[in-house]
């Protein structure tokens, strides 16, 4: 997809074909526990990620964001608080590396596609009608056994727009009974996933998601709109600053009250 965001039939059928992936997946994981051996390599497993300045500095860039905007100065104390506590990057490291490392017990674990974004889907129309039919995945370089949050968590940020993302409890849920509905259609039978479990692995992974709020929700819509410079993104810190916006901060008056709700910032 090419020059905007997704509308509300193509991401639910985007979630509806990552679940089905999913399920599958787990299915085969849990017959096979070895079957995905090969698949390990996630973004955020990457050596060079630590020496990528756009995600070394970006907490602090965000904190300095926070810092000058009067509008923010409320969560200000919260901020300073948790980015003192908790490195964020190291968090979300854990996270996508937690199968191979430190599996937790009763955990839900799949095959993450890894990347997955609205650049890296192919939508199909009607010739005739312009009516969505389908949905094709594409680009699966990152794709590693991990928690089920993984590509949940990564797609708040990367495939909801700014008028989707706060239905994106009603987007999971959907998500999630398509999951449910896929293992039992094809014959899985163990316990069946359970979604208050499934809403506590989201909160267990909460600092990922809070990362990606910091780092991703400033730079992915102008990415997608061909506004910004990769390349400077990660050389040039003035041009970094400037992803902290109008257009964001706008996203965060939404989003923080949400997250201070729902306990995700307490430490």
């Amino acid at each position: 997809m090419r020059g905007r965001f997704a509308n509300e039939d193509e991401v639910k059928a985007a979630y509806a074909k990552l679940a089905k992936w999913h399920a599958i997946s787990y299915k085969i994981i849990k017959e096979e526990p070895h079957y995905f051996d090969e698949y390990r390599h996630s973004f955020f497993s990457q050596d060079s990620i630590r020496e990528n300045p756009f995600f070394m500095n970006g907490t602090k860039t965000f904190l300095e964001f926070v810092q000058k905007t009067p509008e923010l100065q409320e969560y200000l104390p919260t901020f300073e608080k948790l980015l003192e506590k908790v490195d964020l990057l190291d968090e979300a490291v854990a996270s996508y590396n937690e199968y191979r490392v430190a599996p937790v017990d009763n955990a839900y674990y799949v095959l993450n596609h890894g990347d997955f974004h609205s650049k890296n889907m192919m939508y199909k129309h009607n010739p005739d009608t312009g009516k969505f039919e389908d949905v094709m995945l594409l680009d699966y370089q990152f794709s590693h056994v991990g928690p089920i949050t993984s590509d949940l968590v990564y797609s708040i940020f990367m495939l909801l727009d700014d008028k989707l993302r706060p239905r994106t409890a009603e987007f999971l849920h959907y998500y999630f009974t398509i999951f449910k509905e896929t293992l039992e259609k094809i014959g899985y039978d163990g316990p069946l996933p359970r979604l208050v479990k499934f809403r506590e692995h989201l909160f267990r992974h909460r600092y990922t998601e809070l990362l990606m709020m910091m780092l991703f929700l400033p730079m992915w819509p102008k990415f997608c709109r061909g506004d910004l410079s990769p390349d400077l993104l990660i050389t040039d810190k003035e041009y970094t600053l400037k992803i902290y916006d109008k257009e964001y901060l706008d996203e965060l008056l939404r989003i923080i009250p949400n997250y201070l709700h729902l306990g995700y910032l307490d430490v």
